[in-house]
């Protein structure tokens, strides 16, 4: 990851689409705990993710890890780091098996 090149409070935004899939739920944690880190006061993450029932994906090829993150368990992730959500929308991806995506926004609380 790269939070550990990367200055704390250094960015206005992270980005991260579709790959905390490939991640343990404490990964996942540890890395949005990271990312909140590296964001300034009032910067912004963005989140992109499949969501579901926690647990592994089916279909994936050999030696890849794929696992579904609930939205509860990455919202509670997100408070623990000191983010608000600012918006966040669900939608169905038809050609993907009319898996569930998670689109999220957040931001760092500013320091009072």
């Amino acid at each position: 990851i790269m939070s550990s090149v990367l200055r704390p409070n250094s960015c206005a935004a992270v980005l991260n689409t579709f790959a905390l899939h490939h991640a343990t739920p404490e990964q996942a944690e540890k890395a949005i705990s990271d990312w909140s880190r590296l964001l300034k006061e009032n910067g912004c993450l963005y989140l992109g993710l499949w969501e579901g029932k926690t647990g592994y994906m089916e279909d994936c090829p050999p030696g890849v890890q794929s696992l579904f993150h609930s939205e509860p368990n990455v919202k509670r992730w997100i408070r623990t780091a000191g983010l608000e959500v600012l918006m966040s929308r669900t939608h169905v991806e038809a050609e993907m098996g009319n898996q569930n995506t998670l689109f999220i926004i957040c931001q760092k609380k500013s320091i009072p």
